[in-house]
């Protein structure tokens, strides 16, 4: 079998971070296993361990996505501003709420 390019490994790997994100926001971190993002991204369990060898690592690379996802919407001015923005995205933005669903084992 032929080598993958530096850019094929690049996409593969980003394949593996989208198919680990949706996993998170739609289950749970917890559901994300070798074996399910191999079926997701279409490659081998040892595929996705090239590019992540331990769950940690993906960790590392999930966390500030969803750190970025739930800090944007909040506005952190003043205490009662952020509660304010806090509640409002948590009644309107369905993203975020499973975005803090999820973040529990990622931050």
């Amino acid at each position: 079998m032929a080598k993958s390019t530096q850019a094929e490994a690049a996409i593969t790997r980003q394949k593996i971070i989208d198919a680990a994100f949706k996993i998170s926001i739609e289950k749970s971190f917890e559901f994300v296993t070798l074996g399910e993002l191999a079926k997701l991204v279409g490659i081998t369990r040892s595929g996705v361990n090239c590019h992540f060898k331990k769950k940690e690592d993906l960790i590392k690379v999930l966390e500030p996505i969803f750190a970025k996802m739930l800090v944007a919407p909040l506005d952190f001015s003043s205490t009662d501003t952020f509660y304010k923005s806090w509640t409002q995205t948590l009644d309107s933005d369905t993203n975020f709420r499973a975005a803090v669903k999820a973040c529990g084992p990622i931050i």
